[in-house]
């Protein structure tokens, strides 16, 4: 596991270019952290235009992944996104971050939680994009010590 405060350090340099990057910039990027930020933005996208994402990954070298139940997906190294062709789905996740590194990392970028799903798993609210936290896996618990997803869906 990579330190939070090392993390931070690292999302803070990324964002404090002009501007900031994109996250399509992000995903291409070996810094995990980085990286686990572009993903976010890559399924914040994708719940609307899957192919933006679909034509990102694929130009960051990023590798199709076998498909989940008709679900597809990409990965590269520690990190995997699968999401909808159509959206409105879309799962981003990490083995290089606990769910409380993840829960942390937002914080740290302003982004709190806005509560929890039926399960007891926390929540947050990306402009409309409700994201639940988990840990990865098909039956994810919500809290997990050795990795973190967080699974996009447009809120009704």
């Amino acid at each position: 596991m990579i330190r939070l405060a090392t993390l931070v350090f690292l999302m803070t340099s990324a964002s404090a270019t002009a501007g900031g990057p994109a996250w399509d910039e992000m995903v291409a990027d070996p810094t995990p952290g980085i990286r686990a930020f572009g993903t976010i933005g890559a399924c914040v996208t994708a719940v609307s235009d899957p192919q933006a994402v679909t034509d990102a990954l694929e130009n960051a070298g990023w590798e199709r992944a076998d498909e989940f139940d008709g679900v597809p997906g990409f990965q590269v190294d520690n990190v995997s996104v699968m999401f909808w062709e159509d959206g409105g789905f879309c799962m981003m996740q990490t083995d290089d971050f606990s769910t409380r590194d993840l829960t942390d990392m937002l914080a740290a970028f302003d982004i709190p939680p806005v509560g929890e799903d039926d399960m007891g798993c926390v929540q947050f609210n990306f402009s409309g994009t409700i994201a639940t936290l988990t840990g990865g896996g098909n039956d994810p618990a919500c809290t997990s010590d050795t990795e973190a997803a967080l699974r996009f869906e447009v809120s009704q």
